[in-house]
Order: C-alpha cells, then sequence, then structure tokens
C-alpha cells in the first residue's frame, strides 16, 4: 500500500522473479480527482492472458497498460435509468428499445409510463442488465458529456478488465487460484433458484486493487472487439446464474454480437487516469 498525505491510498502489488530488481513511478491522486465510485489502478504491466483453461484463452504475455479509474462495482439501475428518461439525449421510443430486456428483441424488464420509464422501489441499487454493447456505449456517452464524477466515463478495454481483476501475477480469479461458490454469485453461491443480488453481496469477490464482482455477477461489456476481424464484442466475468467454472476465471473471454441483451449482461465504468 502506498500513502501520501491528501492523495488517496494506492494499492500497488507487485510479481518480482528471483533476482530481479524493480522501479516503479506511481502517480498519486486525490479522492476528488478519484471520485468515490472508482478505484485507481496505477499504470504498469501485468501478465495477461496464460491460462490454459479459460474459454478463449491465449498465451502469457507481458502486457502494459496506462493508468486509470474503474468503478468499484457495477453499474446500477438508477443511473442507467436517469440516461433512459433523458428526452433531451433520446426520445421515449428509443429509450424504450434501450430498456434492460430479455433479448435483442425485446421482452423489457421495465415499466413505460407515457414518456418515461420506471422500475420497481428498491431495484434501484440492483445492476444495471439486460443491456446490449450499443446501449452500454450510448450510456457511456451519455454519462461522460453529463460530467461530474462520471466525467470521461467508457467500457473498459479487454487488457484493463483484466489487470483491475487479477492483479499482476496471472491468478486464476480475483481472490487467488482457489474457487468456492461461497466466494463469488453464480448459480451454486446459495440454495434454491438463482436470482440476481446488489452488489457487492460477496465480499470476498475482490481483486487485488480493492474491485469488487468481477468474478460473478454480471458479465461486463468491453469497448473491444473479441479478436480482430470479429463480429462479436468482448465481454467478460461469469454470470450470476451461471454453473460453469470456465467462465468466473479472470482470463476468460466471450463475445457477442453488439445488439445482443439479456440479464446476464452489464456494465462497469472506466475513467482514464490524468497524466502526471
Amino acid at each position: 500500500m502506498l500513502k501520501k498525505d491528501g492523495f488517496r491510498d494506492v494499492r500497488f502489488p507487485v510479481s518480482i522473479s528471483r533476482g530481479a530488481n524493480l522501479t516503479a513511478n506511481v502517480a498519486l491522486y486525490t479522492d476528488d480527482e478519484i471520485g468515490a465510485e472508482f478505484i485507481y489502478v496505477p499504470a504498469g504491466e501485468f501478465s495477461m492472458g496464460g491460462d490454459p483453461q479459460a474459454h478463449s484463452g491465449f498465451d502469457a504475455e507481458q502486457v502494459f497498460v496506462d493508468g486509470f479509474f474503474i468503478s468499484r462495482f457495477e453499474l446500477e439501475s438508477e443511473p442507467y435509468l436517469e440516461f433512459l428518461n433523458d428526452r433531451s439525449f433520446q426520445t421515449a421510443d428509443q429509450a424504450w428499445k434501450r430498456s434492460p430486456r430479455e433479448s435483442a428483441n425485446g421482452g423489457q424488464y421495465w415499466l413505460r409510463e407515457g414518456d418515461l420509464l420506471r422500475i420497481a422501489p428498491g431495484w434501484e441499487r440492483f445492476p444495471a442488465m439486460g443491456v446490449s454493447w450499443e446501449d452500454a456505449d450510448a450510456c457511456c456517452g451519455w454519462l461522460a458529456r453529463k460530467g461530474g464524477r462520471w466525467a470521461g466515463a467508457r467500457m473498459p478495454t479487454g487488457a484493463e478488465w483484466e489487470k483491475a481483476a487479477r492483479g499482476v501475477d496471472g491468478r486464476i480469479f480475483p481472490w487467488g487460484n482457489h474457487f468456492d461458490w461461497s466466494f463469488t454469485k453464480g448459480g451454486r453461491s446459495r440454495a434454491g433458484r438463482p436470482r440476481v443480488e446488489p452488489p457487492g453481496a460477496f465480499p470476498l469477490d475482490e481483486s487485488p486493487y480493492g474491485v469488487r464482482d468481477m468474478a460473478g455477477g454480471m458479465r461486463e461489456w468491453c469497448s473491444d472487439w473479441l479478436q480482430e476481424g470479429s463480429q462479436q464484442r468482448l465481454a467478460r466475468g461469469g454470470v450470476w446464474a451461471g454453473v460453469e467454472l470456465v467462465f468466473f476465471r479472470c482470463a476468460t473471454r466471450s463475445g457477442y454480437v453488439p445488439n445482443a441483451a439479456g440479464a446476464h449482461l452489464g456494465i462497469r465504468l472506466v475513467r482514464p487516469a490524468p497524466k502526471r
């Protein structure tokens, strides 16, 4: 942990091989610069890929990523509802098509009352779910222009997401290399039928930087294509109702066409860290 008066404490995990030296310059930021909802991930290299059991994985490589701020939790329903109900940005019909839904073709979860959408009381704190990559991209653009705590908001790149999830040492899951259903939100984490839960319901699903719910919960859209020439956008992470362990591994990569939507797809935000 790096500490300096007037700046937020920084988790700076390192991986040093035997006989090697490490020199690092770490920029520090205030709480106001980072934002209460965000975690700072400092610039530097990390071990990306390299998990032979990961779905759509690839060989390990050292990748440098600039510093960035990533939301501690997935985007909740309340700000997504505010985005949908901004009539200076989109019409009521456009908002309805972007509202959380079962599939690209419809099955909306929320309700429409005239020009406005609404959600059931108490669900404001649940993650925004059932959104496509196109919806997420539009929402990020709206949040970025709104400014304030969301200034510069966008989806993470695949490299940013993976570094935030696993740190620099190539671990399999955010917490380490051992899996336990009680650590994360998945289809066998609780008795009975799986259901969506508010962010942070599983405290042990925490990355080396302090980012939460990156193994389970919602599968999160990234800005990248799944691979060069692909028609699918990249999504990362496990699913609240999923039971296949491979999809809870940090190096696993999933792909969907940009207009795909469903109860398993959500949003996590990043913001670029100012250059020092």
